[in-house]
């Protein structure tokens, strides 16, 4: 679920999302990050089908939302009543920490946040995990000048055949667009 900013005193609106992978492109014309796309799916208060996305290597941060983090550690002089227990947690976290962590935020480099919930707390570490790793991935073999990048997160296939570059040349192309930070 994607949870979009509310106008004024609205709440916040939340929409189920299909979230995908899309690869980027790369040829001597067009040059663009492989993204992470999503779409909402029409029903509930709002019918229209809308759509966002981020470039792989636009996230600032991705992070799970994790209850130590909304309540803060207990403080020695806290007492039974105001919210500690004996054992120096709250009570009742254990309660809220599977539906907390069922939270995930994705941070832009322009500071926009995004924030999606998913069905459980492992499904999101799960999400969280994967798009870490397939930034990590496409990053170090990118610097490394490792030409398989090209054919696991790119795809020319719908571009004109004369604009292809041979997988050394891209290679090159995005790493100098990497270091650039212009992809």
């Amino acid at each position: 679920v994607y949870h979009m900013a509310a106008e004024d005193d609205e709440d916040w609106t939340g929409r189920t999302v299909t979230m995908s992978f899309l690869p980027g492109i790369c040829t001597t014309q067009r040059l663009s990050s492989p993204s992470i796309q999503w779409r909402t799916m029409g029903g509930g208060k709002g019918q229209d089908v809308e759509q966002g996305s981020i470039g792989l290597l636009d996230i600032d941060a991705i992070t799970v939302s994790n209850i130590h983090d909304e309540l803060g550690p207990a403080s020695d002089n806290t007492a039974l009543g105001e919210g500690g227990n004996s054992k120096g947690g709250w009570l009742g976290a254990e309660q809220y920490e599977d539906e907390l962590e069922c939270f995930f935020t994705i941070t832009r480099k322009d500071g926009e946040v995004y924030l999606f919930e998913a069905l459980s707390s492992e499904e999101s570490h799960r999400i969280v995990s994967g798009i870490k790793n397939m930034a990590y991935w496409m990053s170090s073999k990118v610097i490394a000048g490792d030409s398989k990048a090209v054919s696991d997160y790119f795809d020319n296939s719908q571009e004109p055949s004369e604009t292809h570059l041979g997988k050394d040349e891209a290679i090159m192309r995005i790493s100098h667009a990497l270091m650039n930070d212009e992809l």
